[in-house]
């Protein structure tokens, strides 16, 4: 019990986790002996922490996901060995959290084909879909775009690399560089799909921001030019359908290709994931060799 009291409340990494929570929360002004001491206190909040009463949901919300981030972390370090960048887990323990705060009720998912269905979904007819995933190491960001037409099939693929640390902000980024693509394209009406549910909504309702203010400065930028370019729909989509886009962004962040890389290039991974991702909708992938992807040349 008191490895398990130290992991998740009193070890600097937590501590750190909780103070930088909406509540600011300090367990060193509460004096507990034993793990049930400090779960009595989730259990009772009124009284015990800063928490008021219409945020008790959202607090228990942030503690499940902290506890699931600490003991994450332990097992990465002790049985990984893997070196963990703390800025990076605090940045994607916030994302969950406000993509779970935004995340559409019950009734709405069920009235939205792509939300109920097994695989991707093409879009109306006329319209193409861009699918953007995004990929974080060690501050540098790899991004991923798919685009697809009402068949099914590949009309262009692309990698830009940046820059980046904050996951929301690269989550942003890439539904940024799809817009500007599609407008340089030339693509009539555009369906953007991404599983940043809180990026999102930030997009399609600016006035209820549900983002950190980083995030925001670029959901404002791709509402303010999409205010010109009036043709294009944003959407979010479960991570399960969103399979290619992260697989390019992934592969982003472990290739240093440049310039236009055949598809035959990749392993058969990139075939049976696109095949996987359209499920059992007829998607046109013969003939792969005719497609490429585009790939900026380095971070920038």
């Amino acid at each position: 019990m008191e490895e398990e009291m130290h992991l998740f409340f009193q070890c600097p990494v937590a501590k750190a986790v909780w103070l930088a929570s909406p509540w600011s929360v300090r367990w060193d002004n509460n004096h507990m002996a034993s793990l049930e001491d400090y779960l009595s206190i989730l259990a009772k909040l009124m009284g015990k922490l800063p928490i008021h009463r219409e945020d008790q949901d959202k607090f228990l919300l942030f503690a499940s996901l902290a506890f699931d981030t600490l003991w994450k972390f332990q097992n990465k370090v002790l049985f990984k060995g893997k070196m963990i960048a703390l800025n990076d887990e605090v940045n994607a323990l916030f994302t969950r959290f406000r993509e779970f705060l935004c995340m559409p009720s019950k009734a709405k998912h069920s009235s939205t084909p792509n939300q109920t269905a097994s695989s991707w979904f093409p879009p109306p007819n006329g319209f193409i879909k861009v699918n953007t995933n995004m990929a974080l190491r060690d501050g540098e960001a790899s991004l991923g775009l798919v685009s697809r037409n009402h068949l099914g099939k590949l009309v262009k693929v692309e990698v830009v690399r940046e820059k980046i640390h904050s996951l929301e902000v690269a989550e942003a980024t890439v539904i940024l560089h799809a817009v500007h693509m599609a407008a340089e394209e030339g693509y009539s009406q555009v369906l953007c799909e991404s599983d940043s549910n809180a990026v999102i909504q930030s997009i399609t309702n600016p006035d209820m921001p549900s983002v950190h203010w980083s995030t925001f400065c670029f959901s404002r930028k791709i509402a303010e030019f999409c205010s010109r370019y009036r043709n294009i729909r944003f959407a979010w989509t479960p991570r399960n359908l969103n399979k290619l886009a992260y697989y390019m962004a992934e592969w982003g962040l472990s290739n240093t290709e440049s310039s236009l890389v055949h598809l035959l290039s990749f392993s058969t991974e990139f075939t049976n994931i696109l095949k996987q991702d359209c499920g059992d909708f007829h998607t046109q992938i013969d003939s792969l060799a005719s497609y490429c992807i585009c790939v900026n040349a380095s971070f920038g």
